[in-house]
């Protein structure tokens, strides 16, 4: 834009180019910003490929780039009649989102860059504090400039992905496929037009849904009639919570289900719910107890370490020969009792978020350790985060099985 009236501004294709000692823009860009420039000074440009310098007219503008931030950078450049030629870029600019998520190949068009950044502003719009690199499955880099995200023209021969994801905790906008959507309709346009004779039955088949009804333009209340309304999602984001209760003016439920699992989502914490035991059971049997230790849902086994004792205990009932109405012996209700004794609590917390907010660590590792014993054998699965001096350890999951009854295997196989 123009630093001295911001609202003269253009949207052009920047072309990063480490080749070039300086920065420059097209005659275009100075015009339609109606920019102040100097008296015409001569420039020699030594391009690549060529035996002798190449002269031209040239006039020194001072123009102001709006980085992705919003914030405003000031740039000196030289403007000449044509930088280069037209480049290939995606599309739609929010197509660089399936770049990043997807590495695709999406639909590309040409466009001739507005201006080139040199080697005098490269590195300060290239680096930031939020700067990385990413090697995408086709091959290409997708760099994090501040100018926004960039994608290099050669491909690497190796595809191997990084080492590890990042985690951005952000809120991004969906990525558009309607470019691409749009390319594969003229994609298929083109290859039946080929045979006229496909195009008339494709026609044919259109219009006769058409005269049924079967195609037609989507009612307006269609997310009410599908039951899908904006008041049935939720999040662990405030910011999105906020905009999901202002669309459809109803509070945002503070404690919902998560796959099963009560879900505070203003602390983001899962809660597991062991039964609470306010009077124990005058008389115990076999079926009451099979069916206060199925009635814990613990999918991921948080709690291993205390169901896990109930159901040795359960599983001995059954080596006893007990019947499932039968009352237990005085030594089997005094050891019951001392189990459930533990359960003071309704429920057990625990943070449902794996790797803390802001992780930016590459140093992310996977430790697993299993164990066995006469009555049970267990695997249990952690991940351990090292940023700077810190360690962060995150149970994952954790899972136990009892031992066969009637299969007599060894505790070291067991282990395995």
């Amino acid at each position: 834009m123009n630093p001295t009236d911001n609202s003269k501004k253009v949207d052009t294709v920047a072309f990063l180019d480490s080749g070039s000692s300086h920065t420059y823009i097209t005659t275009e860009i100075a015009e339609k910003l109606e920019l102040h420039h100097t008296t015409p000074e001569t420039i020699t440009l030594h391009t690549f490929g060529t035996s002798s310098p190449t002269t031209l007219k040239s006039h020194l503008h001072t123009i102001q780039v709006q980085l992705s931030d919003g914030t405003p950078y000031m740039i000196s450049a030289q403007s000449l009649p044509l930088l280069t030629k037209a480049l290939k870029i995606p599309a739609s600019p929010l197509d660089h989102l399936l770049i990043d998520v997807y590495g695709a190949d999406i639909p590309t068009m040409s466009t001739t860059p507005g201006i080139l950044i040199g080697m005098d502003h490269f590195w300060n719009l290239v680096l930031s504090p939020s700067f990385y690199s990413i090697t995408l499955p086709n091959g290409y880099y997708l760099l994090n400039t501040r100018l926004g995200k960039a994608k290099n023209s050669t491909r690497e021969q190796s595809t191997q992905q990084s080492k590890a994801p990042r985690i951005i905790h952000s809120i991004k906008r969906m990525p558009n496929n309607f470019d691409h959507s749009l390319a594969c309709l003229r994609s298929n346009w083109k290859t039946l037009a080929k045979k006229p004779s496909y195009l008339d039955r494709y026609n044919e088949i259109i219009q006769d849904q058409l005269r049924r009804g079967i195609i037609g333009e989507p009612p307006p209340t269609l997310d009410q009639t599908s039951g899908m309304n904006c008041r049935e999602w939720t999040s662990s984001n405030k910011e999105v919570n906020e905009t999901l209760q202002s669309l459809e003016q109803t509070p945002i439920d503070k404690n919902t289900k998560l796959l099963g699992l009560a879900w505070d989502v203003t602390s983001d914490t899962i809660f597991i719910r062991l039964p609470f035991l306010e009077k124990q059971l005058e008389y115990p049997t076999k079926r009451q107890i099979l069916k206060i230790v199925a009635s814990i849902y613990d999918p991921l086994g948080l709690i291993s370490p205390i169901t896990i004792v109930a159901k040795i205990f359960l599983q001995s009932l059954w080596k006893d020969h007990l019947r499932w109405d039968e009352l237990l012996l005085e030594d089997q209700q005094n050891k019951w009792r001392s189990i459930t004794s533990s359960w003071t609590q309704p429920f057990m917390a625990f943070p449902r978020a794996i790797l803390p907010h802001e992780t930016t660590s590459n140093d992310i590792q996977l430790h697993i350790f299993t164990d066995a014993s006469q009555q049970a054998y267990c695997a249990v699965a952690y991940l351990r985060i090292e940023h700077g001096q810190n360690v962060n350890v995150k149970l994952l999951m954790g899972r136990t099985r009892l031992t066969p009854l009637h299969n007599t295997v060894t505790i070291p196989r067991l282990e395995l």
